[in-house]
């Protein structure tokens, strides 16, 4: 689907983060393992913290 630009997977097991983004023709990977990491979604211009993706999870 070209109109995708981004899309993030988060795993229930445990704190992870995947992050898909596409930049022209490729798709970029990163993962944020670590509570304290953060990450930015481009196509919305925001920056997330793993910690607040998994508020009240991992406490």
């Amino acid at each position: 689907m070209p109109s995708v630009e981004c899309y993030v997977i988060v795993s229930q097991e445990e704190p992870l983060v995947e992050v898909y983004q596409r930049t022209g023709t490729k798709w970029e990977y990163a993962y944020y393992a670590d509570l304290a990491d953060s990450f930015v979604v481009d196509a919305l211009g925001i920056t997330l913290r793993v910690a607040d993706v998994y508020e009240g999870v991992f406490d």
